[in-house]
């Protein structure tokens, strides 16, 4: 929710127990807008071959993908195979 409905509500108890429950967690990227902003954009510059056995990262950031269960990662500028 936004900040103002905690106050209207009057529950910002829930907000509070929210973030403690995932607070210091190794598991969870703590980041803010724009950095969400900057990853996605740069996921969304990946560039796959045409029968997908082929990613190519031409960013500077690192993308993590999740693809019939397997993880991997593609650093900047590499090329990885499926």
């Amino acid at each position: 929710g936004h900040s103002y409905e905690f106050s209207v509500k009057n529950n910002w108890e829930r907000i509070e127990e929210i973030c403690e429950k995932i607070s210091g967690k190794d598991d969870i990227w703590y980041a803010t807008n724009i950095e969400i902003y900057d990853y996605v954009a740069a996921y969304n510059s990946l560039i796959f071959s045409a029968d997908s056995s082929k990613i190519y990262n031409p960013t500077l950031k690192q993308i993590w993908l999740d693809i019939d269960g397997k993880q991997y990662t593609v650093k900047p500028g590499e090329t990885i195979k499926i």
